[in-house]
Order: structure tokens, then C-alpha cells, then sequence
């Protein structure tokens, strides 16, 4: 059975389609089956709910051999699935509303991290992470990887800054622009 690539969409998104879904014809280009994870469009308060209900249908659906692919707050629900015990073979983190010091439980075998500097809703992200109690959010999944990629040593992580690739100042969704998308879309598919 061929594995699957699962695309987790952001929390302020009324058509995955328009964000991560646009990957879906590059994945089936290289023979990998997609499926969107739709969790709706869901405010700020919301999310903190609703991410633990899609991260525990992930756990349910996501085998050892596919790839779990998210923008923004769906890097946030990937990450709460592995902690909550789902095994996938490759995550992709584009622009990842994560702290750049998070830490990955030994469930995936490769990581890679899409950012660039010019991504200033995970800034704020981060900013408003600090500032949340710890009562209203258990963890603060929130922060500015997708601005600088994750800074820790494990070798499992591969940041992939887009202004090296001669993309500055796309922004948070900027990867998603249909004049971006046909050059570093299948750059995010083809890495190993």
C-alpha cells in the first residue's frame, strides 16, 4: 500500500484548498495519494479545542509510512499528534507556528522546516504564546519557527529558509502564491 500524504491546513482557513491543499497535485504527480484534513475555520479560542480533536484523528488515520504536511497552526495539531503517539515517516512544516526550540518525540524519521524571516504571524504567535496563561492553554503550542525554522540539534530536522531559495519576503502563505508554487512546490515533494 502506497503511503498517503496528509495536509493540515491553518487556524483562520476557510479553503484549505487555497493553502496546503494547493500541494495535493504535486504529491499525486510523484504517485502519493493526498487527503485534507478539513478541520474548519476556527478563531484563536477555538483552535485550543479543536486542535487536540484533529491531532487524536490523526493518530487514528496516519500509518508509519505516510507524511503529514501543515501550515502555520496544523504544524501545531502534527506536533500534538506525535506527543499524543502517532508514528508517520515525514513531517512538513511549512511556516510552523512553533517554538524554534521545539522538540519531536522519535515517531517521525524526517522533519523539514519551509521559513523565512518576512513570517510575521508566527512572530505575533509567539508573542501572544508568552502571554496566554497556562490555564487557558495547557501547552503553548505557539511560536516563530516559521520565521527562523527549528534551532536544536537534532539531525532529523532540515530547515529550508525560501529566501535562500530566491523567494524573499513571500510571508506566511507566500509559498502557496500561484507564482511560487510551481517553483518551490515540487521542491517541497522531492525532498527525501
Amino acid at each position: 500500500m502506497s503511503a498517503v500524504v496528509h495536509l493540515i491546513h491553518g487556524f483562520n482557513v476557510w479553503k484549505p484548498e487555497r493553502t496546503v491543499g494547493k500541494l495535493a497535485p504535486y504529491f499525486l504527480s510523484a504517485g502519493l495519494p493526498t487527503n485534507m484534513v478539513n478541520y474548519l475555520w476556527t478563531g484563536l479560542y477555538l483552535a485550543r479545542k479543536r486542535n487536540s480533536r484533529v491531532a487524536a484523528r490523526l493518530c487514528k488515520v496516519v500509518r508509519p509510512d505516510d507524511i503529514v504536511v501543515g501550515h502555520s497552526n496544523g504544524c501545531a495539531i502534527i506536533k500534538l499528534a506525535l506527543d499524543l503517539g502517532m508514528v508517520c515517516q515525514r513531517a512538513i512544516l511549512i511556516h510552523p507556528a512553533l517554538p524554534v526550540s521545539v522538540t519531536f518525540p522519535e515517531r517521525v524519521a524526517r522533519i523539514d522546516v519551509w521559513h523565512d524571516a518576512s513570517d510575521v504571524p508566527v512572530k505575533w504567535a509567539a508573542i501572544l504564546s508568552s502571554l496566554i496563561p497556562d490555564s487557558w492553554f495547557a501547552a503553548r503550542p505557539w511560536g516563530a519557527a516559521g520565521a527562523y525554522g527549528i534551532n536544536t540539534r537534532d539531525a532529523r530536522i532540515h530547515n529550508h529558509n525560501e529566501s535562500a531559495c530566491g523567494f524573499p519576503d513571500l510571508g506566511h502563505s507566500g509559498l502557496f502564491r500561484w507564482d511560487v508554487l510551481p517553483l518551490l512546490g515540487p521542491k517541497v515533494v522531492a525532498l527525501p
